[in-house]
């Protein structure tokens, strides 16, 4: 099988001819059909985040499982999955207290262990049993699939910042997670503004429901959206570019208790300038969101399946697992939305 792997800082990743994965008993094989590039991925390439070399990376991750040495309750094969990375450990504090997604012994798939950007996957028999293949519905293909895990998380950083119907929100950046936030937003009835560089995005967003999606640039966002908030500024604003940004900017556009989230990570060692007298007197809430639950990541299912006809224009570049680093390069150029990986293309 053809297997591509992590070379290591500023060599990329190569390509080899492998035997396939030997099944230990419980453990499931998956052809993998699908996997999405992800910001993390890119980071690992450009040697921010440091993985050790030989990794599969590839964590959003659709495929059917061909193999279960032994039994496997609740899964047979033929079945379709999409693949939850993250492993928690359910015994440490976060655990205990719900919140799995930052488990502090957590392992996930293309960071720990081997991920989708090979043919065939093992799924190792400790993890069948703790539900990390989740079913897919008939009428999910594999592509749509391997949305389930951004948008967990864009569930995750929805529910933190407890965003209601009709709410008054700012995204910044118009990739893909911030259309699908975008998306999952409008089904709320929230006004939507987005502010976004790239035309083609901003026209996107636009045919998304987006309100309004201005060039930061050539306008004055915080015109904008005083404008139309009547002057008190949006009620919470996620941040989904992985540069660092003004923060302090941003928060003249939210209003008294209004909440900021730092969707992206960054891979710039640029450090955020804030003065704390305008979260004090303006009781603004700063806050990150990282990865999701197993929770968020079944409810995600619904909520593709409702969204799916929007969630599918997002996927704009598909290449086979040979064309892996220019699917890198596709997505550090900005040149789509969302670039699929097809180790076994169908």
């Amino acid at each position: 099988m053809l297997v591509a792997r992590y070379r290591g800082k500023g060599i990329g990743i190569g390509l080899k001819e492998e035997a396939a994965p030997v099944l230990r008993e419980g453990d499931v094989l998956i052809k993998v059909y699908a996997v999405g590039v992800c910001s993390t991925d890119a980071k690992i390439v450009l040697g921010k985040r440091n993985i050790r070399e030989g990794l599969v990376l590839g964590h959003e991750i659709a495929g059917e499982i061909v193999e279960i040495k032994g039994k496997a309750e609740d899964y047979r094969t033929s079945d379709r999955v999409a693949i939850f990375p993250g492993v928690a450990c359910k015994k440490c504090y976060y655990c205990l207290n719900n919140y799995e997604n930052i488990c502090t012994n957590k392992v996930s798939f293309g960071l720990q262990m081997d991920g989708g950007f090979q043919q065939y996957m093992r799924v190792p028999a400790e993890i069948v049993p703790k539900g990390n293949m989740l079913k897919l519905y008939s009428g999910v293909s594999y592509d749509e699939g391997s949305l389930l895990e951004p948008i967990s998380c864009c569930i995750e950083s929805i529910d933190l910042c407890r965003v209601k119907e009709e709410d008054n929100v700012l995204i910044v950046g118009a990739g893909v997670m911030g259309l699908l936030h975008l998306i999952m937003l409008k089904s709320m009835n929230c006004n939507v503004i987005v502010s976004e560089l790239k035309e083609f995005r901003r026209k996107v967003a636009l045919e998304l429901g987006a309100d309004l999606a201005v060039n930061p640039v050539a306008t004055d966002l915080k015109d904008v959206v005083l404008d139309s908030t009547k002057g008190i500024g949006v009620d919470e604003c996620f941040i989904c570019v992985d540069v660092p940004l003004e923060v302090a900017h941003i928060c003249e556009m939210v209003r008294r208790r209004g909440t900021i989230n730092l969707f992206a990570s960054s891979i710039s060692e640029q450090k955020i300038s804030l003065d704390p007298n305008i979260l004090h007197y303006k009781e603004i809430i700063l806050t990150g969101s990282h990865s999701s639950t197993l929770k968020q990541f079944y409810d995600s299912l619904d909520v593709l399946q409702k969204g799916k006809d929007k969630m599918r224009k997002l996927l704009t570049h598909f290449l086979p697992l040979e064309g892996i680093n220019e699917a890198l390069a596709i997505y550090l150029r900005q040149e789509g939305i969302k670039v699929i990986v097809k180790p076994n293309y169908n």
